[in-house]
């Protein structure tokens, strides 16, 4: 058995306290299960074993997108505008509805670019005067 690195073993030491970082984040793992289940077999890792440079770039991508998530757009926090469309749920689609409903239950704070953009057009919808949602890069200006 090959001996690791004092290198090595402080670069797994710091990989670990990132995916312990991500898995202690519960917010807006929906559509992606299979990484955080992925990242929880990581953490369970026995110490003593190294992490391979993909499974190191998987968890670096991971890390660069759920930094990425957004509070709230134009002045609203996620809950506000998931408030606000939950007064039209009837004009919704079935979809548009659950998702809006298990935003409340859950009472999320933070989504991805993707989820933003889909509650603010419910927001705009229900008649919140918002800007449309734009490119994630303009989407930070946009932030609450």
């Amino acid at each position: 058995m090959q001996r690791t690195k004092k290198a090595q073993r402080e670069a797994d030491r710091l990989l670990r306290e990132k995916i312990q970082t991500l898995l202690a984040d519960y917010s807006d793992w929906d559509d992606y299960e299979d990484q955080r289940r992925w990242l929880q077999k990581l953490a369970q890792r026995d110490e003593s074993e190294t992490f391979t440079e993909p499974e190191r770039e998987a968890v670096e991508r991971i890390w660069v997108a759920r930094s990425r998530l957004l509070t709230g757009w134009d002045g609203y926090t996620v809950q506000e505008l998931a408030v606000a469309a939950s007064k039209y749920l009837a004009d919704f689609s079935y979809e548009s509805e659950e998702f809006v409903k298990e935003l409340l239950a859950r009472g999320t704070t933070r989504l991805g670019s993707r989820d933003m953009r889909w509650l603010v057009g419910l927001a705009r919808t229900s008649g919140v005067d918002i800007s449309a949602f734009r490119d994630a890069r303009v989407a930070e200006a946009h932030a609450a």
